[in-house]
């Protein structure tokens, strides 16, 4: 049988050094979120009880053991501290977020303009704000003259610098990651969820949802206004299961272009790619396993509906009272 032990230290603000254990630790409180598509990627809540040794300034890194192997999950610093008393016992209800979400609370002071290679504005960035980072297999892009203007967040100038060349993320120890991008569709998935068999991982049932019957079969693309007003539509092929020759009904958008001069090809091009990434059904499975060590990004299948469907872990919540997570999964 499986042992699983849970671990929370108490680190120096830069993760350098660890300066103990955090003490009445309700082992059963630990909750961490992660989602593929949050901008922080990570989050954790935990409570204590008594005197914690906590200090002001000082990250928290929560690791599990299983069976003697250490994996630390998140290394985050304490946002918010929430103070309870219970009968003379004093509670401490934790919040601690990523070093990606330090980057979005950080804010430029100056204008900040960029040309040449990605990567080595983003290392500045990372350097400036004290975030150690691995760059390893990270792909760069040449970047035109760009200004940043004051008050820009440090974490949206570095999504829009990597764009779609190189993903950010955080590993457990807190160190930010940057990989090269890859599609879920283009990767393999290396695992199998069957919620009908004999030792399924699955705990309940699976819930599905997908958009469908929503998903527009034309899009209207817009400039200018009155007499000036121009605009080009674009429809999907008759076929389609979001037509109307198909649905019965048409379900339309319209996109709005800034540009008052712009042309009608570029306003068809606009509503032909706007209506070409509203196709995606989003079809999403919900379901409770127990614990299988998954992380939002990882890939896998899941047998339902007498299919094997491919999909990314879109979400993960992981409960240390049942030692049980709760996936998002999104067909890809």
């Amino acid at each position: 049988m499986t042992r699983y032990d849970v671990l929370v230290e108490r680190l120096d603000a830069h993760a350098e050094s660890v300066h103990g254990r955090l003490a009445g630790v309700d082992l059963t409180s630990i909750q961490i979120t992660e989602g593929y598509y949050t901008d922080s990627r990570i989050q954790a809540q935990l409570t204590t009880h008594g005197d914690d040794g906590w200090e002001r300034g000082e990250r928290l890194r929560i690791s599990l053991i299983t069976d003697g192997a250490h994996e630390a999950l998140i290394t985050g610093f304490v946002t918010e501290r929430s103070p309870t008393i219970d009968n003379g016992t004093v509670s401490h209800a934790y919040t601690i977020d990523s070093s990606m979400y330090a980057l979005s609370t950080d804010l430029l002071t100056k204008r900040w303009t960029v040309q040449g290679s990605a990567l080595d504005a983003v290392g500045r960035v990372m350097w400036l704000c004290g975030r150690p980072y691995d760059a390893r297999g990270a792909v760069d892009r040449r970047v035109g003259a760009t200004v940043y203007d004051v008050g820009t967040t440090y974490l949206s100038m570095c999504f829009d610098l990597l764009s779609s060349a190189s993903r950010l993320d955080v590993d457990g120890n807190g160190n930010i990651t940057i990989r090269r991008y890859t599609p879920p569709s283009s990767r393999s998935a290396t695992s199998l969820i069957d919620p009908e068999a004999r030792d399924s991982i699955v705990a309940g049932s699976v819930s599905t949802t997908d958009s469908s019957l929503s998903t527009p079969g034309r899009v209207i693309a817009k400039s200018g206004s009155g007499d000036d007003e121009r605009w080009a539509v674009a429809d999907v092929d008759p076929s389609s299961g979001s037509s109307s020759a198909v649905r019965g009904y048409m379900v339309a958008e319209t996109v709005d272009d800034s540009s008052q001069d712009a042309d009608y090809a570029s306003l068809l091009a606009r509503a032909k790619a706007k209506l070409a990434s509203e196709q995606d059904p989003g079809t999403e499975h919900s379901l409770t396993v127990v614990w299988s060590g998954y992380h939002a990004g990882d890939m896998c299948e899941i047998l339902a509906y007498g299919t094997r469907r491919k999909c990314l872990v879109k979400s993960v919540e992981t409960d240390f009272s049942s030692m049980t997570q709760k996936l998002t999964l999104k067909e890809v």
